[in-house]
């Protein structure tokens, strides 16, 4: 399945159970998935977004601990412990 509809798709995420996304290719240009945390407004699903480049000079290593600490809160969230 398209990982780019699935995204863009709330009804489809929310009937999986899916509950917080981190795009690491946020942006509107091409290989890029164009949602925010303005798309998911409303709908219950916490986003987090990284203005990532698939390319070999950009270092998605910055983006690490912040990416770990989503993580984290989604994981205490499904356990029912955090946000």
């Amino acid at each position: 399945m398209d990982e780019l509809f699935v995204a863009q798709n709330v009804m489809r995420l929310q009937k999986l159970g899916v509950t917080h996304i981190l795009n690491a290719a946020e942006g509107n240009s091409f290989m890029h998935v164009n949602t925010s945390a303005e798309f998911y407004a409303g709908t219950g699903i916490r986003y987090h977004g990284v203005r990532a480049n698939d390319t070999e000079q950009f270092s998605l290593s910055a983006f690490f601990e912040e990416g770990a600490d989503f993580i984290d809160k989604a994981l205490a969230h499904n356990n029912g412990k955090g946000e």
